[in-house]
């Protein structure tokens, strides 16, 4: 026997109801070998830098904290360390502070590219000394921003176990009648997927860009470096481009 529908259309023997679901979500826009190719050339990338910049910095007093390089060229030795630095694609900036002579601070965007992936990452390739805590002072001024945390846990998740999983809810709602379950309708998911999708995106197009203005900053460093190096021992230094190579000519000035 069927139940009459009342004014209204409503069925009494219609049930109809709502619930939620947890749907586990897997993020894909970045794998474990992504990271560790990014985090592997970018740490590449900036020993090689430190490591040629080292040939002026050895003969200078050099300080490093917080990743932050502080040099002071107290008998103003280097005349060329600032347009080196910066052919490195280095941020390099004189600064004031209670040691005698020249101060620069050097900072390179590659500590921060490193540093979203490995936080406790500290630069090498240089012979630095831990600075005094008055110093520790001055460098603080040109710290780093302070990385993605949220970004820095995903990749950590990511390079730790391959993979990066989210919740997101489903609802699910499902009609009966007279007891009997007669359909069942799943809505969309609801999640954080596209928002950390994109975050993972942008980070590797930002590290992409990174790195292949890093190779070039490399080769425009290092020919800076030797011009320098040549025009010490007394040489005229003629700089060519042919494409992505650089071809110095050097004349021994009599």
């Amino acid at each position: 026997m069927s139940c009459e529908e009342d004014d209204e259309g409503w069925d009494p023997g219609i049930d109809v109801i709502a619930t939620e679901k947890l749907v586990d979500i897997k993020i894909t826009a970045i794998s474990k070998d992504d990271i560790e190719n990014i985090e592997n050339a970018a740490v590449s990338a900036l020993k090689q830098k430190l490591t040629k910049l080292n040939v002026i910095l050895k003969n200078l007093n050099v300080y490093c904290y917080k990743n932050i390089i502080l040099v002071n060229d107290r008998y103003s030795v280097s005349k060329d360390l600032v347009k080196i630095a910066e052919a490195f694609g280095m941020d390099i900036k004189p600064v004031d502070c209670f040691l005698r002579g020249k101060n620069y601070i050097i900072r390179d965007d590659l500590v921060d590219l490193i540093g979203t992936i490995d936080p406790t990452y500290e630069i090498s390739g240089i012979r630095v000394s831990e600075p005094a805590e008055d110093l520790k002072d001055v460098v603080s001024r040109w710290q780093y921003s302070i990385a993605d945390r949220g970004l820095s846990d995903i990749l950590a998740e990511i390079k730790k176990t391959g993979a990066y999983m989210i919740h997101g809810k489903q609802s699910i709602t499902s009609t009966y009648e007279d007891g009997r379950l007669i359909n069942t309708r799943e809505g969309k998911v609801v999640s954080d997927e596209e928002e950390i999708t994109d975050r993972l995106k942008s980070y590797l197009r930002r590290t992409s860009e990174a790195l292949r203005k890093t190779n070039q900053n490399l080769r425009d460093g290092t020919a800076e470096l030797l011009c320098s190096r040549a025009r010490q021992m007394g040489y005229a230094v003629k700089e060519e481009k042919k494409g992505n190579c650089i071809q110095l000519v050097l004349v021994r000035c009599e």
